[in-house]
């Protein structure tokens, strides 16, 4: 499994990019985040499985282990 975090997701349009730990960029659709109650955003750490899509890198599976909202409100706690 690759790891990375969310550069940007459109909720209106059901996708996004990713920043790989590896580099790059990496297209993400709505359709393969599990286990998710919110939108993923800007910063939240994710693993996924990287493929190769027509137009380039593609995650599968993504899963957010943490998301970066918890870890400010966490900071602005302390």
């Amino acid at each position: 499994m690759a790891m990375g975090r969310v550069k940007w997701f459109d909720a209106k349009r059901h996708f996004g990019f990713l920043i790989s730990d590896e580099g790059g960029e990496v297209f993400f659709h709505e359709s393969e985040v599990s286990e998710i109650d919110q939108p993923l955003g800007p910063g939240d750490r994710v693993t996924f499985r990287l493929e190769d899509g027509p137009r380039g890198p593609v995650a599968r599976r993504v899963f957010c282990v943490w998301r970066a909202h918890e870890l400010e409100a966490a900071n602005l706690a302390s």
